[in-house]
């Protein structure tokens, strides 16, 4: 089988939960014997063409042209598409339904999936964003739908919802996203020790991290024994906003890290005890599981997917409200856990992730469903 992967966000370049699924998934495809090829439009001057573990990566440049750079690179890449899977006869092309990259144009020959990861319209949807660019992604994205020979949604409510904002008539097959599991189950012992709380993720509103930093100025008073470590892009500008509020320890229980790569941030998660998302809209984030992984315990906003991936006080914990005095609350709960009650909660967190979302098991799925597919 040859298979395309529409992906403008590929490892190493900058990347997100699109460029890592997509990274992880065409890894075990090609060490099974598969055709991979991972293609999209990047920043960059040339189009340059490498394999990297077996995965075929072609990126082509961006348009300069400031006015019409998203119509001139949509048609760069559907035209390069057409010619190249006549030439290699490939068999399927998945791509994001985030942007609808092929909407408007003629059906490429050979099967079209669009795997829901959340579509532009989707997180408005969710956000209540009112905007004439809604209405804008809307028709574009809809159109890239009705195209699909197949949708594959990561996760139940995104599926669900989805079907609902596009008025989708046909059912869509839910395959989660998994990760890549490399660590064992390690106990720790945040109890006599410094606690550490970390959020990864890009310091936007969505994220819900000025709700979270509000929350740590309340739970951190007069407590010498917890840190908050932050990764992530400063996309928004929200950064500088938190340098200047003098109520906060940066440098002493608060520390800003920027973006890291994805081996660094798996790394330190060997010295911390808890991970919190307070996202406000997700598909079905690959964050909180890369942490259970990591045997942390997560703290995740009871938004969209979150309970097709946790169970409160069983494998970790939802909070019910995103404000600063529910999630100041949460984290003191966390905090006065024994050591054998955080033990219990992290153990079955890893497990969960190990036994249902390990991305062998699940492209074992996604292979089954492209054979069926292309029958």
């Amino acid at each position: 089988m040859n298979i395309i992967y529409i992906c403008h966000e590929y490892p190493p370049f900058k990347t997100g939960g699109i460029g890592i699924y997509t990274k992880e998934i065409a890894e075990n495809l090609s060490n099974k014997g598969h055709g991979v090829y991972v293609i999209g439009i990047y920043d960059q001057e040339n189009k340059s063409i490498e394999k990297i573990n077996n995965v075929n990566i072609i990126r082509l440049p961006s348009s300069k042209n400031k006015i019409l750079k998203k119509v001139i690179n949509r048609c760069k890449l559907y035209v390069f598409l057409k010619i190249f899977i006549k030439k290699t006869k490939i068999d399927i092309i998945e791509t994001p339904d985030f942007q609808g990259w092929l909407a408007f144009f003629p059906k490429l020959k050979c099967k079209y999936l669009i795997r829901l990861h959340g579509s532009v319209t989707y997180f408005y949807e969710l956000l209540k964003i009112k905007s004439y660019k809604k209405l804008i992604w809307k028709y574009i994205e809809k159109n890239a739908l009705k195209k699909a020979d197949k949708i594959i949604s990561v996760s139940n409510f995104t599926a669900q919802e989805t079907k609902k904002i596009f008025n989708i008539k046909n059912s869509i097959d839910v395959i989660h996203n998994g990760i890549e599991i490399n660590n064992k189950y390690i106990e720790k012992h945040p109890q006599n020790n410094m606690k550490k709380f970390v959020f990864a993720g890009s310091l936007i509103k969505k994220k819900g991290i000025i709700e979270l930093v509000d929350a740590w100025k309340i739970f951190s008073e007069n407590k010498i024994d917890v840190e908050l470590h932050i990764f992530g892009k400063d996309t928004e500008g929200l950064l500088s906003l938190f340098l200047i509020d003098e109520s906060l320890k940066i440098g002493d229980n608060l520390f800003f890290h920027g973006a890291v790569e994805k081996n660094k941030l798996i790394e330190f998660y060997k010295s911390a005890h808890f991970f919190i998302s307070p996202s406000k809209a997700e598909a079905f984030s690959l964050a909180p599981m890369e942490a259970m992984a990591s045997s942390l315990l997560v703290i995740y906003n009871n938004q969209t997917s979150a309970t097709e991936l946790i169970t409160h006080n069983e494998n970790g914990y939802l909070l019910s409200n995103l404000n600063n005095l529910n999630i100041a609350k949460t984290l003191e709960i966390v905090y006065a856990l024994t050591d054998h009650e955080y033990n219990s909660i992290t153990k079955a967190s890893y497990l969960t992730v190990k036994d249902k979302f390990n991305v062998e098991n699940l492209t074992n799925k996604n292979t089954s469903m492209y054979i069926n597919l292309i029958k």
